[in-house]
């Protein structure tokens, strides 16, 4: 997925190559050098310019989504679920796709996380409420700094009510 699709001598990285290079590179300036970088999310005019342009390459897997946003579900926003702090837990839908992604901070999580987790969630599905366990893969495109980020696809209807637990999967 980081490369076009092309077996040639001057293979070069598809526009998804260029994020994942660009993570990678700041988290190494980051660790080697020892230096924070500056939370712009706090300037009103770039977070307004780079949440236009770059919302579903970057801004929504880094910063919290704007609650303006019509593609934004947001289901929970710092809260504490099994001993984990979460950031925010959100679904982004675009066209018929549905994006779940869930944030924990990094610093809250006193427990080795795998790269696949259970998220169990209250929803409501054709006016019957029920549980549903769901699978979430770790993000390693994004890699933010101060929490994990894990996200999956689904197309279900569904309404999500509340995060009710995670947990490693086995």
């Amino acid at each position: 997925m980081c490369f076009e699709n092309t077996y040639e001598k001057n293979q070069h990285i598809s526009s998804h190559g260029a994020v994942v290079c660009a993570n990678k590179i700041a988290h190494f300036i980051h660790d080697s050098l020892r230096i924070t970088f500056p939370d712009r999310s706090l300037n009103k005019r770039w977070k307004t310019r780079y949440y236009k342009h770059f919302k579903e390459t970057g801004f929504i897997q880094n910063y919290r989504p704007s609650s303006n946003d019509k593609a934004i579900t947001m289901i929970c926003t710092d809260t504490i679920v099994n001993s984990l702090s979460i950031k925010e837990c959100f679904i982004y839908t675009k066209e018929k796709q549905r994006i779940l992604f869930l944030k924990i901070a990094k610093d809250s999580s006193f427990q080795v996380l795998n790269d696949t987790i259970k998220a169990i969630f209250w929803i409501e599905h054709q006016n019957k409420k029920l549980y549903l366990q769901m699978d979430l893969l770790k993000n390693i495109e994004y890699e933010p700094f101060n929490f994990y980020l894990y996200g999956n696809t689904f197309i279900s209807d569904c309404k999500f009510l509340e995060l009710k637990g995670v947990t490693n999967k086995r």
